[in-house]
């Protein structure tokens, strides 16, 4: 699976050009920046378009840890979107030269089958 970073708000096609469409649109994006967004894949279980707004924190190390769904269409697309989130890499905050542990941020996923 790739793994290219993917620009705020800009349709991506984890399936080639003619896959599905996967749109990451972040609502609260904090002072963490994203590195690295490896694409949602479409879900097999999935039908029509499908929407998802996940909340999240950035630790120290980058990582996307407690993520919690606010909303979604279908527990499937919930279930996808976890699940590319928690392999999102970001690069800390970093406060008096340290990275900490970034404040809640937020998300909107949406993935189109055509």
């Amino acid at each position: 699976m790739p793994t290219r970073p993917v620009l705020r708000g800009k349709p991506v096609r984890p399936g080639g050009d003619n896959g599905p469409v996967v749109i990451i649109d972040p609502v609260v994006d904090g002072n963490a920046s994203p590195i690295i967004r490896p694409e949602p894949n479409y879900p097999g279980c999935g039908q029509g378009t499908g929407e998802v707004l996940l909340d999240y924190v950035v630790d120290p190390d980058g990582r996307v840890r407690d993520v919690k769904v606010v909303s979604a269409t279908s527990s499937c697309f919930a279930q996808a979107a976890e699940r590319a989130t928690t392999r999102w890499q970001y690069r800390p905050e970093v406060v008096d030269g340290k990275p900490v542990r970034s404040g809640r941020l937020r998300v909107r996923l949406v993935f189109k089958p055509e």
